[in-house]
């Protein structure tokens, strides 16, 4: 019975934190998943409507600016209409940066500026970390020299012509 209580009251409680967050960013339902990989995610649920979830621990680890701009960036995904139309991975998470950029706290995007910038954040679709704060600081450029990033990241970059983000 015991047992059953605190089941009972961990959803209550799961459901109201999903609330809690959903009332800032409209009809889509925010749902902590402790034990998901990552900062957060978003799917379609079982309904075919749109369901972000997030790692609360991590975004408690992060800070809760880091934690906006992702939020803001799974939202860019429902509202490009990125889960219902083709799209490569790589251009979708492009595009998602760049609409979080434009609508997230400044606050959150400095934060997650600097959160990339420390080389965090960076995977094979998602683009390097620099290639993500440049998309936060040049909105649009992501090709710009970061200098600010010292000659490790800079070593990092390719030769040659400039580098482009997505194939044509």
């Amino acid at each position: 019975m015991k047992i059953l209580k605190i089941a009972a009251v961990a959803l209550v409680f799961t459901h109201v934190v999903a609330i809690k967050y959903s009332l800032s960013w409209g009809q889509v339902p925010e749902i902590p998943h402790r034990f998901m990989g990552g900062i957060a995610q978003v799917t379609t649920g079982r309904n075919g409507k749109p369901v972000i979830y997030f790692n609360p621990a991590t975004c408690r680890r992060l800070g809760p600016d880091v934690c906006a701009f992702f939020r803001a960036h799974e939202h860019a995904h429902i509202r490009l209409n990125h889960l219902n139309r083709p799209i490569a991975k790589r251009q979708a998470e492009a595009e998602a940066d760049f609409y979080a950029a434009q609508t997230a706290s400044p606050a959150a995007v400095s934060a997650a500026r600097q959160w990339f910038q420390a080389g965090n954040g960076g995977s094979r679709i998602h683009g390097r970390s620099w290639q993500r704060a440049d998309r936060l600081s040049g909105f649009g450029n992501a090709t710009t020299t970061a200098s600010s990033y010292g000659r490790r990241r800079s070593a990092q970059r390719p030769s040659g012509n400039r580098y482009r983000l997505f194939r044509r």
